[in-house]
């Protein structure tokens, strides 16, 4: 459209005043991407703050007992907004100065029309 200027406007608008279809379905489109990628981000960002979490407390294994380590990580993940089942931690020695800690869960994706169960596993180890 080019006003009387002389210039180039960019409209959304035909010549009969209606949005066209093709701007609308490209903004559901990108609105639908930041949505999904949004949805799945939470899987990364919890891997993360698990992660970090488990890699404060094994710092401790050798000045600390086990059940002070299991007892404060269990502390941690319970002020985290994690699934219930990310909040069981398993611990045990796997020689003499090694402390392994797992935790294994399902992370629930709720996408639009349907949800997405992904199995997410983490694994620390330390030797101390």
């Amino acid at each position: 459209m080019t006003p009387a200027n002389g210039r180039t406007v960019l409209s959304l608008h035909d010549r009969s005043g209606k949005v066209k279809i093709t701007s609308l379905l490209l903004l559901l489109i990108v609105a639908a991407a930041v949505y999904t990628g949004i949805a799945f981000g939470k899987v990364p960002y919890h891997k993360y703050r698990i992660r970090d979490a488990m890699d404060g407390q094994l710092s401790f294994a050798g000045q600390i007992a086990d059940e002070t380590i299991h007892r404060q990580l269990t502390e941690k993940l319970a002020k985290m907004s994690l699934p219930a089942a990310a909040k069981r931690v398993r611990m045990r020695r796997t020689g003499a100065r090694t402390l392994e800690v797992r935790i294994v869960y399902t992370e629930t994706v709720n996408l639009l029309v349907t949800k997405k169960e992904i199995p997410v596993s983490i694994v620390e180890r330390r030797t101390y």
